[in-house]
């Protein structure tokens, strides 16, 4: 019997080789040529129906066919062969030139340094030939300087980085250094390091050049979010975004990075609840721990997160910061002291379980531990960047339970009372509302839908709801229009954090615009549509209606 497995290992080892004494190896075909365009058609798609990534890179989290391919055993395979048993997948995005456009010579700069291994997948989709490859610099992966630094050192723009210019500079580090360009068509890949010098043109005279870029990394290399506003030398790294991460192979030992799980396989939006077993594991040395609980999005928002994060005494996770992003921020146990605006006219605040601080996009703040034990905190995040509120908006709020900074109105009955905490519209949101439930034993309400996005936490007794049990310190989150109840199952009153995220206007205005717009298009073809399609077409109109 032929031993297939050993020339399999054998060709392992080729191409690691090829990889560490050039920086690159291949290309490989990936794909036939025509599913690589099918590939490129679905995922432009996809695009405008996942949820935004946390930054540009990010679609392998919130988008499943681009996880599919990234964890393809064609690509992941020779990843591996590269970076040993333990891989993290830290970037996918789409890669997009029109004719004569050109993606100048550079090193990537989330890549450049550190500690750990890399590796980029440059795979072509769509109008990938000789004309449009990717070019790149042998040996340059060891030359311990970044094309970005040699343009710093000779004063030339990005722009007028030319081939032959690169090739000069490299020819000055390493004599054995040379310019190539890649051959490639739809479906082939190339794997290279991302210390490697690279750019791409798109000589084509006609159609968009479409590739996948695909990113690794072994988990011990710390992956930070580059400011995409500063492309110079020095490099600058945007302390307000975690991007996002996936072990694709063996497992996470270091702990360095946001580690999520991966976007479900199902295009629906699916209710979660996350029941939390404090104390949570803390990180001594680093002095802080995130631990993730979901990141996606909803009806509402865009992009959502939350996590639930464990403080040591002493320690803040970072210096007070800024981001476009809305947030809320739970204590879940502990004594914890919050830093609002800048140095000049900062305030500070202590709060305790049950309290909340809501921060409107822009806002300066951190979280300071000064007690002798840990803090755990429950943290919400969303962003809508199609909306933008106007007028009186929600400012910086720190809620209690006593109810003190929010709407005078309650509610009661005999078995339901409600503490109205915070309500007013945010930038992203046209409302954000706040309230705390109180059901005595056996008290609920039956399954309905809202037409809002609802997250809960549980602070004392034991629900049920979505058909589980849910005690202290559980978290639910109910998308919108998906029916759900809850229930009182306990023998003590159950009390728990409400908030109600309803969406910005764009969401509602779209609906109103599709709803006038089929309208129009009925008026005039009423005259040649048989009465059962008009019919059919009006039923689908009465799915669009929202309340004004």
């Amino acid at each position: 019997m032929e031993n297939t497995g050993t020339r399999l290992n054998e060709a392992a080892i080729d191409f690691k080789e090829q990889f560490e004494v050039n920086g690159f190896a291949g290309p490989v075909k990936i794909f036939p040529g025509a599913l690589a365009e099918k590939l490129s058609k679905q995922l432009s798609r996809q695009l405008s129906k996942s949820p935004s990534p946390v930054w540009s890179k990010g679609h392998a989290v919130s988008s499943r066919d681009y996880y599919d391919i990234a964890t393809n055993p064609a690509i992941l395979d020779r990843v591996s062969a590269i970076l040993g048993e333990d891989v993290m997948l830290w970037g996918a995005s789409m890669v997009s030139r029109q004719p004569g456009n050109v993606h100048p010579w550079h090193s990537d700069m989330e890549t450049v340094g550190g500690i750990g291994r890399t590796v980029s997948v440059w795979l072509g989709l769509d109008n990938v030939n000789y004309n449009s490859s990717l070019q790149v610099i042998r040996h340059s992966h060891k030359f311990g300087v970044t094309v970005q630094e040699m343009r710093h050192k000779t004063g030339i723009d990005r722009l007028d980085v030319k081939p032959e210019i690169v090739l000069k500079w490299a020819k000055e580090i390493n004599s054995r250094a040379g310019l190539l360009t890649c051959s490639m068509n739809n479906g082939d890949a190339i794997f290279f390091d991302g210390n490697l010098w690279h750019g791409t043109d798109n000589l084509n005279l006609t159609g968009t050049r479409k590739a996948l870029l695909i990113q690794y990394a072994t988990p011990d290399r710390l992956i930070q979010a580059p400011s995409y506003k500063h492309l110079d030398w020095p490099f600058q790294f945007r302390d307000d975004i975690r991007p996002p991460c996936l072990i694709v192979r063996g497992s996470d030992k270091f702990g360095v990075n946001d580690i999520v799980e991966p976007p479900s396989s199902s295009s629906n939006i699916k209710s979660w609840i996350v029941q939390l077993d404090l104390p949570l594991q803390d990180d001594k040395e680093k002095g802080w721990k995130p631990h993730h609980i979901h990141h996606g999005f909803s009806p509402a928002m865009e992009t959502l997160t939350c996590h639930v994060s464990v403080l040591s005494p002493g320690r803040t996770p970072h210096p007070p910061h800024r981001h476009p992003e809305e947030e809320i921020l739970i204590v879940l146990d502990g004594k914890a002291t919050i830093l609002i605006g800048d140095d000049v006219d900062q305030q500070s605040k202590t709060m305790h379980r049950g309290e909340f601080v809501y921060y409107p996009g822009g806002q300066t703040h951190t979280i300071r531990n000064d007690s002798n034990s840990n803090i755990t905190y429950l943290m919400f995040k969303w962003h809508n960047k199609n909306v933008k509120q106007s007028g009186d908006l929600l400012q910086t709020s720190i809620v209690n339970q006593s109810n003190e900074n929010g709407p005078s109105r309650n509610f009661e009955s005999r078995s339901w009372t409600v503490r109205r905490l915070l309500q007013g519209k945010t930038e992203h949101l046209s409302k954000l509302h706040s309230h705390m439930s109180i059901l005595k034993p056996g008290g609920g309400y039956e399954p309905h839908a809202d037409n809002y996005d609802v997250a809960l936490l549980v602070l004392s007794g034991t629900v049920e709801t979505l058909g589980r049990k849910v005690g202290p310190n559980g978290v639910i989150f109910y998308f919108t229009g998906e029916p759900h109840g809850i229930k009182n199952i306990g023998d003590e009153n159950a009390y728990y954090l409400v908030f109600e995220f309803h969406a910005g206007t764009h969401q509602k205005n779209l609906k109103r615009l599709i709803k006038k717009a089929v309208w129009i298009i009925l008026g005039y073809t009423s005259r040649i549509l048989p009465t059962p399609m008009r019919i059919k077409a009006r039923k689908t109109l009465s799915s669009l209606r929202v309340k004004t």
